[in-house]
């Protein structure tokens, strides 16, 4: 009879044993968030969302753990158990507190610049065509679309599974970080990662997709540095891949653009022959980055709406800041009449303006540049480099961010020492990527760093180096030495699938295009007749607090915890709207086509409404929070008909 260590030997079983792992790692992220256990799984959940500074420590612990382990494939198995763990507690924890912020309500229907994001995505599946604000960057939209066709229309299985995406990017870079670094590093880079991305998880937001590829383009980029020297065939297709998903990246959640063409030249320089850059691959490289926005223009001319254009919105942030570093809403402080115009007219007034200002005024983009650096060292707000990086209590607070920061310094200092090392050279251009791209997406202008998401990985690399050059200070070699010298990879074929999923979306989309029935209005004359399409797992429910037969998880919230969330939001005319609500009722998104309604909030009494998806043809009148007719508000219906 074999013993376990023989049967373990056997590589047909060790594969099984690892692919048994990856499947459990799933099955648990899926329990995790199906599970509604008050008892257990609801106060770990709101710890791991909502008390970093007590979950982090024991996600550190393990990982230490887990990456002192000497067999690579159990490594990485029981590592993205680990990682898909934490990131489906802090979404159920986003669910269980039922949290309303700048973008979410209740912990999960989408609220603000999220809520025009979801608005665009459920009108290209009802009409075939994104709104404005989802044409501008299309492929996250397409994603989700595809996403909520596949789940009808389920909002809460949509999020799920793009979390499940943004975690499993982040296992790839740990392991290819863990690969590079000491495990102090690999704690460090985890850490800052769900720090930053807690924030934002659970929302329908361009930033989970523009993190998920910047994540995949962290990972194949620093591979492609681990094997330079080792195998040029693989290093190369890596390099070319990453440049590829970074600009893949940019185009989803565009800012830190001019990172790309400095991506090239070190490509150029890492594969030189020689004495002289590698020209030819600069080419290659070259052609690379630029397919991206290619794909993201193909994808606008066949979903996007015609008045828009691709990345429009950059030209607001880029004219404020060439004006003196004032914000994206600085168009409408010189020009009232701005948002009459049509894009086209737009579009002309911000070019104009900008080259005014460049070439008459200059030193502007000076002040610009020091009304940046003033928010991006400051610690404290929600602009700042290290604004994510927020636990408490405050002193704890203040030695992670000093501490984090005092990486960072020791970093940029031995990027100047250590240039001709191609780990240090690629921290080197995204210090400069980023700060050529300033104009483009000032950070005063946006909270945590959010618009910055498919950079940040690349960020984390500046403090992990200083890290790593202080521990080797400190302790023995064989304390911060990486987890191995040379061990198996991650597959990179689902990335590969990924990407081309996201590249190839326009064509799956045309296969469903407006699938909204075409029905009579039957509403009285002063009725709005509104055709919406409702799923019970994407709108909210707020019931009387007595009512001991539902528990506060979202969907689900109780009326009190409504009304006490509701203050997280702008502003006091709104939150005293939303405090007028009086439970029980759901609230959910719909959206119209050529009726002078673009999208507004239904508030419905739960017993009229279906407990199967469905379409709904609803009467009422869409008003402001002061009752006024209104293009983007709230929806009381007085009659709700079913449509088969």
């Amino acid at each position: 009879m074999k013993t376990i260590k023989q049967w373990y030997a056997n590589n047909t079983m060790r594969q099984l044993l690892y692919y048994f792992l990856y499947i459990v790692a799933v099955v648990l992220y899926i329990a995790i968030l199906i599970s509604r256990n008050e008892p257990v799984i609801k106060p770990i959940a709101l710890y791991v969302q909502f008390k970093p500074q007590i979950a982090l420590p024991v996600v550190a612990v393990f990982l230490i753990s887990l990456l002192s382990l000497k067999d690579a494939s159990l490594r990485k198995g029981l590592t993205l158990t680990l990682i898909l763990t934490l990131f489906a507690l802090s979404l159920n924890g986003v669910w269980a507190n039922t949290r309303t912020g700048n973008y979410l309500v209740s912990g999960m229907l989408p609220f603000s610049d999220a809520n025009f994001q979801y608005a665009g995505i459920l009108r290209v599946l009802d009409y075939g065509e994104f709104n404005g604000t989802a044409s501008r960057r299309p492929f996250f939209g397409e994603l989700a679309a595809l996403l909520m066709h596949m789940s009808q229309r389920n909002l809460q299985a949509t999020i799920a599974v793009i979390v499940f995406f943004a975690a499993v990017s982040t296992w790839y870079a740990l392991v290819e970080v863990s690969n590079n670094f000491s495990k102090f590093s690999a704690v460090l880079f985890l850490s800052t990662i769900y720090l930053f991305y807690s924030r934002f998880i659970g929302t329908m937001m361009t930033e989970n997709l523009g993190l998920i590829l910047g994540l995949f383009s962290f990972f194949f980029l620093l591979r492609g540095i681990r094997l330079l020297n080792l195998d040029e065939k693989r290093s190369i297709v890596s390099v070319i891949t990453g440049t590829f998903l970074f600009s893949l990246a940019q185009n989803a959640r565009p800012a830190a653009v001019m990172t790309i063409p400095l991506l090239v030249l070190l490509a150029g320089l890492l594969f030189r022959r020689g004495r002289f850059i590698n020209w030819k691959m600069i080419l290659i490289l070259s052609l690379v980055s630029l397919t991206p926005f290619l794909i993201n223009q193909i994808h606008f001319s066949v979903l996007g709406l015609e008045e828009s254009q691709p990345m429009s919105n950059s030209l607001y942030g880029l004219h404020g800041f060439v004006s003196g570093g004032y914000g994206w809403a600085y168009v409408f402080d010189v020009y009232p009449g701005f948002s009459g115009l049509s894009s086209a007219e737009q579009n002309q007034y911000f070019l104009s303006s900008i080259l005014y200002e460049v070439f008459n005024n200059p030193g502007n983009i000076i002040q610009g540049y020091l009304q940046e650096f003033r928010w991006l060292f400051s610690m404290e707000g929600q602009t700042g480099l290290l604004s994510y990086l927020q636990i408490a209590p405050r002193y704890l607070d203040s030695i992670f961010r000093y501490s984090f920061l005092a990486f960072f310094v020791v970093g940029i200092v031995g990027i100047f020492a250590n240039i001709k090392k191609p780990l240090w050279q690629l921290a080197g251009i995204t210090i400069a990527g980023y700060l050529i791209s300033i104009p483009f997406a000032p950070s005063y202008q946006t909270i945590y760093m959010r618009v910055y998401a498919a950079s940040l990985p690349f960020f984390f690399l500046i403090p992990m180096l200083g890290l790593e050059f202080l521990l080797g200070k400190l302790l023995p070699v064989d304390w911060v030495s990486p987890a191995e010298k040379d061990p198996a990879n991650p597959d990179v074929i689902p990335v590969f699938f990924f990407a081309g999923l996201i590249v190839f979306l326009p064509l799956l989309l045309i296969f469903f295009p407006g699938s909204a029935p075409k029905t009579n209005p039957t509403c009285p004359q002063d009725m709005t007749a509104s055709t919406v399409f409702y799923n019970p797992s994407s709108a909210i429910h707020v019931v009387e607090d007595e009512n001991a037969l539902v528990k506060n998880w979202a969907p689900y919230t109780f009326q009190y915890k409504f009304h006490q969330e509701i203050h997280n939001i702008c502003c006091r005319d709104d939150i005293a709207f939303y405090k007028g609500l009086t439970a029980p009722f759901s609230m959910f998104v719909g959206v119209e086509e050529n009726k002078g309604v673009d999208i507004y909030y239904v508030i419905a009494d739960p017993e009229d409404l279906p407990e199967e998806p469905g379409w709904l043809q609803i009467c009422g009148k869409v008003t402001d929070i002061y009752g006024n007719p209104s293009s983007s508000g709230f929806l009381i219906p007085t009659r709700i008909r079913e449509i088969n």
